[in-house]
């Protein structure tokens, strides 16, 4: 008779195993929206990114278009001197703005992949631990299985 509390024990564990397999299932599919989530992220950093250098290079574009109307034309005048001058500033303020611009876009990606990181982690160790439970789990049931096949047996009627 004990093979019946083994049966009752086995459908409350088959019904574990189902539990922790739909986790675990949902646990992949966070994992891959969070891999998909970081791609669309970096995607859009980088729309941003081209969209602030585009305005650097239009700005400078602009700027050296004013220079140039204001060129001399006597290459060893004083004014030559100012316009080189000038048009090095402009050249050096667009290079400061793009380092600029690098390190803050550095900074918005670190700060990203950090968070996707610490996110992964922890689905990944979640997902460790589940697989770990599963694994008990079939275990103590093939047990169980043969426990209540040995009971069975045991439990038989034997003609002599």
């Amino acid at each position: 008779m004990a093979w019946v509390t083994i049966s009752l024990r086995k459908m409350v564990l088959k019904q574990r195993i189902s539990m922790l397999e739909a986790r675990s299932i949902e646990l992949s599919q966070q994992q891959q929206s969070l891999a998909n989530s970081g791609a669309y992220a970096q995607q859009f950093l980088n729309a941003m990114k081209d969209d602030r250098y585009g305005r650097l290079d239009l700005a400078r574009t602009n700027a050296v278009t004013q220079l140039g109307n204001s060129q001399p034309t006597d290459p060893t005048s004083q004014d030559q001197l100012a316009y080189t001058n000038a048009l090095n500033q402009v050249n050096l303020t667009n290079t400061f703005s793009r380092m600029q611009l690098d390190s803050i876009f550095e900074g918005y990606e670190s700060g990203m992949r950090n968070e996707s990181d610490r996110k992964a982690r922890a689905l990944e160790a979640e997902q460790v631990q589940i697989e770990t439970q599963l694994k008990a789990a079939r275990a103590e049931e093939k047990n169980l299985g043969e426990a209540m096949d040995q009971d069975i047996k045991d439990g038989a009627i034997k003609l002599a």
